[in-house]
Parts: structure tokens; C-alpha cells; sequence
């Protein structure tokens, strides 16, 4: 029989065995599982089981069918899964990734949709405020291009119109000396456009570097205030000067540009003061920062006007002021921020006042 084959093949090889055998009689299939009982090297006994299938089939198609139930559950929780990280990931980075390739391509309009959270929010939110960034960027340079185009076509026009009189002789020897006067002041408004500009330019880049020194910035308005007194002169405008020959107050700083700065802020509020009118200087220092405060009486400078007076171009009172391109202004607080300091100004019943404060020379 098969039993006592296993058992001699245990006890002979000293391994366990395993066989099956049908029943002829009621074809039931049974197995025969015998093990070697072994000590001292030597096997002592068996150990033999024996059994049927037939107790293990509906176990082995239940396990079948939690198989199957298990991977259909799985497969299903990995569609929502993927239908989730879509909504949430997959398509706010779809839509950065269109934005990104319309800002590539120029069009700073476009924004991110606010769909995302967390550190995607983060990613969509540096994105839209990169598209701003550049969207003014690029406002900015249209309207630069704007004013520019403006400044240069105006004196052109003027040139080009007092020339083609002067060529065709339809004035007088004496009208012709007053048009090209005229010519002279406007290619020197055109060079003053040009100059300014690449002035600012060159201050604007990386490589622009101040001269520093200890500095007397009392001393600096002095020669500021006597460059113009010719203007004072003409306009009788009193000029008041708060500190005295004595005072002094020193900073470190680049002293041509200094010299700039007052120039630009002192030929500004002559500029704009009436005649008769005045100009109030004053300065003074409290061992933290040097201030000087400029003031001037006129019209003063309307609050729809006041966010708007640093910017390259920009002028107020149009209509009044022809001088000038209007970029003094800008270049002025550019080399203030340079030298650590701070510009302010304020306008009220018709007294503008410039504040500017530099770091004190310790």
C-alpha cells in the first residue's frame, strides 16, 4: 500500500513524505503526510496524518472570493484616489502650467485659479504675483516709451517749425534771431532729456557705485541755495534759512550726489513758487539722522497728485510748469534711498514741504 511505502521511505531517508490516493470505492481523494520522529540520529518513529480535500473547498473558494473582493475594493479605492489627487494636485498644476506658458509668451493678464491649498496655494500664489510683478513691469515700460516718445516729439515739432520759417525767409532777420532761441532751448531740453535719462539709467543698475565721504550737508545746502539766487532775484521770492552760518551736521555720502539732490529739490521749489512767494530751508540734527525740510508756498500739489510725484515723467500742474521732463524728481529719491535715507512730501493749503533724512555720521 501506499501508507507502508511512505512510512519505509521516512525511516530510510530520514525526510518527510507526502502522497495521495483515490479510493475505488467511493472516489473520495485522500492524503497521507508522514514525518520522521529522529534522535540521537537515528529515527525512532513516524508521525502520520491522513485526510480528505473535500473539508477544505468551501474555505478555498471563500478565500478565492475575498481575493477577488479584496481587489476590486482596492482597485475602486485607487480610482477615487486618483480622482482626488486629480482635483487637488493634478489639475492646479495643469493650470499653472498653462498660466506659466501665457507669461512666457507675454501675456502678464493671466492668473492661476485659486483651486489649491497648502503649499500648491503657495506655488499659485508666487506665480500670480510674479504675472503682477511683471504685468506693471511692463505697464511701466509702455508708459516710459510713452513719455519719452512724448518729450522727443514735442521739441522736434517746435525745431522742425521755426527751421522750415527760417529756410523759407518768411520773417524778418530780427524774428529769426528770436526762432532760433528758440530752436537753441528746445535742443537744450532734449539734451537735458537725455542726460537725465541715462543718468537714471545709470543709477538704476548694479553697477552703480557712490563715492562715499563725511559730508556737511549744511554746508551743501548753502551752495545749492546760492546757485539759484539769481532765480530768487527775479521772482523776489524770500528765501528763509533756518540754521546759521555755524551749524553743521555731517553724514557719509557721495558728495556730487548730494549736491544733485538739493539742486533738484531747491531748482524744484523755485520752480513752482510764485513770485513774491517763498522758500523755507531748514535742517537739523539729533544724533540719529540729518533732516532737511524744504517748503515752498504756491499752489501746492493736489492729493490726487501726491502718490505719483516720484514716478519717472510724471508732473504736476501741467498746465503751469513747462520746465523740465520730469524726471528730477525720480532721480533724486533713487539716490536718496541709495545713501540709506528717506524722502517725504506733503501739501497743504498751498505750502508743499519735501522731508528728507539721511543716517547721522557717528
Amino acid at each position: 500500500m501506499i501508507l507502508t511505502r511512505d512510512i519505509e521511505k521516512c525511516f530510510n531517508d530520514s525526510k518527510q513524505t507526502c502522497s495521495t490516493f483515490i479510493n475505488d470505492t467511493n472516489r473520495v481523494e485522500y492524503y497521507y503526510y508522514t514525518v520522521p520522529f529522529i534522535r540521537q540520529g537515528q529515527v525512532k518513529g513516524a508521525i502520520v496524518y491522513h485526510g480528505t480535500y473535500q473539508g477544505y473547498a468551501p474555505a478555498a473558494n471563500m478565500i478565492i472570493v475575498l481575493i477577488w473582493a479584496t481587489a476590486f475594493l482596492f482597485c475602486g479605492a485607487l480610482s477615487l484616489l486618483y480622482i482626488v489627487l486629480s482635483k487637488k494636485i493634478v489639475n492646479p498644476l495643469l493650470d499653472m502650467n498653462k498660466t506659466t506658458r501665457q507669461i512666457a509668451a507675454g501675456d502678464f493678464s493671466v492668473r492661476v485659479p485659486a483651486n489649491s491649498t497648502d503649499e500648491l496655494k503657495e506655488l499659485s500664489d508666487s506665480i500670480n504675483y510674479m504675472a503682477s510683478q511683471l504685468e506693471d513691469t511692463e505697464d511701466a515700460r509702455r508708459r516710459f516709451l510713452e513719455n519719452v516718445s512724448h518729450e522727443l516729439r514735442s521739441p522736434i515739432t517746435v525745431i522742425r517749425s521755426m527751421l522750415q520759417v527760417i529756410i523759407e525767409k518768411k520773417v524778418s532777420s530780427d524774428k529769426q534771431v528770436y526762432y532760433t532761441e528758440m530752436i537753441l532751448n528746445e535742443v537744450l531740453r532734449m539734451s537735458q532729456l537725455i542726460n537725465d535719462l541715462m543718468d537714471l539709467t545709470h543709477i538704476q543698475s548694479s553697477d552703480f557705485k557712490l563715492e562715499y565721504e563725511r559730508v556737511d550737508i549744511a554746508e551743501l545746502l548753502r551752495r545749492s541755495i546760492a546757485k539759484f539766487e539769481s532765480i530768487f532775484t527775479e521772482k523776489k521770492i524770500v528765501m528763509r534759512i533756518t540754521f546759521d552760518e555755524y551749524f553743521a551736521a555731517y553724514i557719509r555720502g557721495d558728495e556730487l550726489r548730494l549736491v544733485q539732490i538739493f539742486d533738484n529739490l531747491i531748482k524744484n521749489a523755485a520752480s513752482y513758487t510764485p513770485e513774491t512767494g517763498d522758500i523755507l530751508v531748514e535742517s537739523s540734527e539729533d544724533g540719529k539722522w540729518v533732516s532737511v525740510t524744504i517748503s515752498n508756498s504756491g499752489e501746492g500739489i493736489s492729493p490726487e497728485d501726491l502718490p505719483y510725484i516720484f514716478e519717472r515723467f510724471y508732473k504736476a500742474n501741467k498746465a503751469r510748469n513747462s520746465e523740465g521732463v520730469g524726471l528730477g524728481l525720480a532721480i533724486t529719491k533713487q539716490l536718496i534711498i541709495l545713501h540709506g535715507g528717506t524722502i517725504e512730501v506733503e501739501s497743504t493749503n498751498g505750502v508743499s514741504c519735501f522731508k528728507v533724512a539721511f543716517p547721522a555720521e557717528i
